[in-house]
């Protein structure tokens, strides 16, 4: 047995309820990871259309889960737990990915206002926060999962008032070349 799929496996069996897999939806995306990486990557790459805010953050959080190498977020704003309920749900999956030894990289817009939230990953989780002002006004919030996994927010930019807005478009996609180019971000 692979040692990738052996290591699914003890996951799913896992006693510690926090260790394994959440959801049938945990499992499945590592085993189409590891499918990938035992055969190769599927012809095409995979999208999935979210429906809502709330369908949005269950994926960040599962992909986050999901992880096996790394997680690089990119968002306009960093929320503290205590904020928001998106917040406490992906800063609790990434405290999970930390103690994982998942590398973790964060890169947000600055914004004085949500220093709590940085703080909150930086000094009490341990996961680099890194501010770029360039970002301010992207219209893209993503989240990438081992080269190979992107979860998206779009949001149309408010540049006439010069301020930020939520997301209103969400989607999953299983793609290297699109991970690639946001992987750019990070190395600014």
């Amino acid at each position: 047995v692979p040692s990738c799929l052996e290591s699914a496996i003890y996951k799913a069996l896992e006693k510690n309820r926090e260790v394994r897999y959440q959801t049938v939806g945990y499992l499945h995306a590592d085993l189409l990871r590891i499918h990938d990486k035992l055969y190769g990557r599927r012809s095409k790459p995979v999208v999935e259309a979210l429906q809502s805010e709330s369908e949005w953050v269950t994926e960040q959080v599962q992909a986050i889960r999901s992880a096996a190498r790394s997680v690089s977020l990119c968002l306009h704003t960093i929320h503290s737990s205590e904020e928001l309920w998106k917040a406490e749900r992906v800063n609790k999956a990434l405290a999970e990915a930390k103690s994982r030894q998942i590398e973790l990289r964060v890169l947000a817009a600055s914004e004085p206002e949500r220093l709590c939230g940085a703080f909150e990953l930086d000094h009490s989780l341990g996961i680099e926060v890194r501010f770029a002002p360039e970002i301010q006004y992207y219209d893209l919030r993503f989240l990438l999962v081992d080269s190979d996994l992107v979860v998206l927010g779009v949001a149309e930019p408010d540049l006439e008032h010069g301020r930020y807005r939520a997301s209103s478009d969400w989607a999953v996609l299983r793609s290297s070349s699109l991970c690639e180019a946001l992987e750019r971000d990070f190395q600014l």
